[in-house]
């Protein structure tokens, strides 16, 4: 399977360790003999180099199998060490469906946009987000990867990029920290396409499955200590690589 790996350094000019990141990033994969592509260097705001994310996965090249997008300042650990998770911030946490919403000086102003977002969801088709169901579907792309087979990647950030835009306009063109766009294009096109025992463990991102498989954990370094990028990333790319019981052919 021919894969297509790319990270978006960030916002390098304001802080360069996104590049040091990257670089540490690609130094793991070509000891695998795997090509990092690092887009976005030119990043100038937060919201720009999180937008590369939709763009590298829509401009990957034609003879990708699969995509595979890398926070640059993730690292990855084997499932073991569960107990290495007690106190991060993802854990079990679930993180509020309106976290996407710009909180305005006047309440009414902000309760105003998130009658808007519920609106937009529900009239959008994603009922299940004011439901209840929500909880069993959410998803936490700061968890450092998304990935999947090519077709797959480009219809998901094909409809966050929809959403994207959804948002942006109920903050009035504001944007801050926004993670709800892709929570409702993770449920309209993984889990409404393929159900929620339907999608391969590989492409599944509940969080009950802890990432990728049962044999990889994935967290944002922001959650917990400092740990070796380069050592990380090569068991992770290892484990990966080699496949799984759960991977299709």
């Amino acid at each position: 399977m021919r894969t297509y790996w790319f990270t978006a350094a960030g916002n390098t000019k304001r802080n360069p360790r996104y590049a040091t990141d990257a670089e540490l990033l690609r130094r793991s994969l070509e000891r695998l003999g795997e090509d990092l592509d690092i887009v976005g260097e030119e990043a100038t705001t937060r919201e720009s180099a999180q937008y590369f994310k939709i763009t590298g996965t829509l401009n990957a090249p034609t003879w990708a199998d699969r995509i595979v997008y890398i926070d640059a300042d993730a690292f990855a650990v084997d499932i073991s060490g569960h107990e290495e998770l007690a106190g991060t911030r993802f854990g079990r946490k679930k993180s509020p469906i309106f976290k996407s919403i710009v909180d305005g000086r006047d309440g009414k102003q902000n309760l105003d946009r998130r009658a808007r977002l519920k609106a937009a969801v529900i009239e959008g088709g994603l009922p299940e987000f004011f439901n209840g169901e929500y909880k069993r579907a959410h998803t936490e792309w700061n968890a450092g990867v998304i990935m999947g087979p090519a077709d797959f990647m480009k219809e998901l950030v094909e409809c966050w990029a929809k959403w994207w835009k959804i948002i942006k306009d109920i903050n009035n063109g504001g944007w801050k920290y926004d993670q709800g766009s892709f929570r409702y294009a993770y449920f309209e096109v993984a889990l409404r396409k393929y159900g929620y025992e339907g999608l391969p463990r590989q492409w599944n991102w509940d969080l009950k499955n802890w990432g990728l498989n049962p044999k990889v954990n994935v967290l944002h370094r922001a959650g917990n200590p400092r740990k070796s990028l380069c050592d990380a990333y090569y068991k992770f790319t290892s484990k990966l690589l080699a496949g799984s019981a759960d991977e299709p052919a």
